[in-house]
């Protein structure tokens, strides 16, 4: 397992540590730092936010499951892709050599990896990929772990 995140960022034993440049450059930024130090022959390759607190192993199941033979399976409901809404960038699997190739030539926003991308977008009942940027949604998020727990 590897984690992109700041050099002080405690991790479990066995974790690779790694930091992006620039520190907290965003996540096609820190996508390119990890993508340097995974192995090249990862095949899938998870890729997930860490203010996301109910991603599970059953998550990336569903995940690894669905992603078959296109090039990343996402959290995401039809229609929901490009302009005509959103797709959980951030909660994904990819197969290794399609992240590479689209990290290297994307921009600075997660929507440019996806560009063009052969998506297949996996429901999301369960609200797995809700995450955390708000005082808000962390007291939401604790009271949801305490019904939930």
């Amino acid at each position: 397992m590897l984690v992109v995140g700041p050099a002080d960022l405690p991790v479990p034993d066995g974790v690779v540590l790694v930091t992006d440049d620039p520190p907290f450059g965003g996540p096609v930024s820190g996508l390119r730092a990890g993508l340097a130090r995974l192995p090249l022959g990862s095949d899938p390759v998870a890729v997930l936010a860490g203010d996301q607190p109910f991603v599970t192993s059953a998550t990336l199941e569903r995940l690894v499951a669905a992603v078959g033979s296109a090039e990343v399976a996402a959290l995401g409901d039809a229609g929901q892709v490009g302009d005509a809404g959103q797709v959980s960038y951030l909660t994904a699997v990819w197969r290794g050599p399609a992240l590479r190739r689209r990290v290297a030539a994307a921009g600075a926003s997660m929507r440019s990896v996806y560009a063009g991308a052969e998506v297949v977008l996996v429901p999301d009942p369960e609200g797995w990929a809700a995450d955390i940027d708000t005082p808000d949604d962390l007291r939401r998020a604790r009271r949801r772990a305490a019904t939930e727990g």
